[in-house]
């Protein structure tokens, strides 16, 4: 069998040191999109939140993001926990996750600072689940969560600093922290559906 053009062979041996897996370069693919498309939504929002505030349309909009958002959160920590059905204990888990997500929601009155929960919320569940494809084929990451906590709180950082570039935006420290709250209740949530995952696999093997 033919493998391919020697800049594509090389890439691909590059690609099977640096990952253990090829669910984990998925993953990490998946967390690169996500990057991208925040950085790439930086000036949108407050342009559109004042758009949709002029035409009386804020409040609606807003709770079509609450609903959408809640929604994406909860299946991303629900679906990356588990390879089979939901058990009642991990909806237990993604509900309460979700739940505290909402009241940090509540807690945000611009309609820009409530997407970036979500968006901070994903892109923690996604670093996680990229970490712990890590740790599946072989490879040692300790305190995987806490890696991927630091590494959504620096994007997060660095979304911040960048809007000092942006007109009509400006750094805001309590931003940092509630994008950091929002990666840790994610973060939180897909590791407990996890752990209780194979927990209650372990319980009913042989």
């Amino acid at each position: 069998m033919n493998p391919g053009p020697p800049n594509r062979r090389f890439a691909n041996w590059a690609a099977a040191g640096l990952f253990a897996s090829t669910r984990e370069r998925r993953m990490w693919y998946l967390v690169l999109a996500v990057i991208a498309a925040i950085f790439a939504t930086l000036g949108f929002g407050g342009w559109l939140a004042g758009e949709l505030a002029a035409a009386g349309l804020l409040e609606a909009a807003a709770a079509f993001i609450f609903l959408a958002g809640m929604i994406l959160v909860a299946a991303t920590v629900l679906i990356q926990g588990l390879n089979q059905r939901p058990s009642g204990l991990n909806l237990v888990i993604a509900v309460g996750a979700t739940a505290m997500l909402l009241m940090l929601f509540l807690r945000t009155a611009v309609l820009a600072e409530r997407s970036h929960l979500v968006e901070y919320a994903v892109l923690g569940a996604f670093v996680y689940a990229a970490l712990a494809e890590r740790v599946a084929g072989g490879r040692r990451v300790p305190f995987a969560w806490l890696w991927a906590l630091v590494l959504t709180t620096l994007v997060g950082t660095l979304d911040e600093l960048v809007q000092l570039f942006i007109p009509g935006r400006h750094f805001d420290p309590v931003d940092i922290l509630f994008n950091f709250l929002a990666a840790t209740f994610a973060i939180a949530g897909r590791a407990g559906i996890g752990w209780t995952h194979r927990r209650i696999g372990r319980k009913s093997g042989p």
